[in-house]
């Protein structure tokens, strides 16, 4: 071969590789099913200017480097999804066990007969706009109890006040890079684990609880106070 020609492909293959580079998406998204993927969820990602690919379980890439985060929705997912390994948002009941925020008593949930709140800072905040469904269903929010959760995940937002007493587990909870997980893992970038799953039910106070969980988990820093 030619040097010109030698010189023309390592040009093509460079132009290959920065054009990957280039049109990586800010987010992997992994799901299951199609129809489990959250619109509502998509939407704040987009307003908060994040691109997002959608990322089968089965079509899982050899390492996730190329993006800020992972987010894993509310599944029942067959293949290990490597959330220990990066910035990762879950919004889940499933899993908690394997992935280490619980022991194995796993996710908790709390349904009442008015919309639900949560406690920040001892002052509440309402989450859900509704408490039945159209079904007659209450409309739940998961929480890690604090009798099951790791040790060292960090409550952003309890739960309501109940006869169980108040703030008895996270609905919201952050795990810092370097968090030692119930599974003997390390937690190698930040986690955000967040409960008020029912998205169309939200209030804004909601929503904006949860940009500040891509914010927390996309934030690229060494320290909170950094952030």
């Amino acid at each position: 071969m030619k040097k010109r020609e030698i010189l023309l492909a390592i040009t093509f293959i460079f132009f290959l590789l920065t054009a990957a580079l280039a049109s990586a998406a800010d987010v992997a998204y992994l799901y299951r099913q199609n129809f489990n993927i959250d619109k509502n969820i998509v939407d704040v990602f987009n307003d908060l200017g994040l691109t997002v690919d959608f990322i089968q379980e089965k079509n899982q890439p050899s390492n996730f480097n190329s993006y800020k985060f992972l987010f894993v929705g509310d599944e029942n997912f067959r293949r290990n999804i490597p959330v220990n390994d990066y910035p990762v948002i879950i919004a889940s009941y499933y899993d908690a066990e394997l992935w280490g925020l619980t022991d194995n008593e796993g996710v908790s949930q709390l349904g009442a007969t008015h919309p639900l709140s949560v406690l920040i800072n001892l002052h509440s905040e309402q989450v859900y706009t509704k408490a039945i469904d159209s079904y007659g269903v209450s409309v739940p929010y998961y929480y890690l109890d604090e009798d099951n959760k790791a040790p060292n995940l960090e409550q952003i937002a309890g739960t309501e006040k109940t006869s169980s007493g108040t703030k008895f587990g996270d609905v919201i909870s952050h795990a810092p890079a370097g968090t030692q997980m119930l599974n003997g893992r390390t937690q190698q970038g930040k986690l955000c684990f967040y409960g008020i799953i029912e998205t169309d039910f939200w209030t804004s106070k909601a929503r904006d609880l949860f940009e500040d969980c891509v914010q927390y988990v996309a934030a690229e820093c060494s320290s909170d106070s950094d952030c």
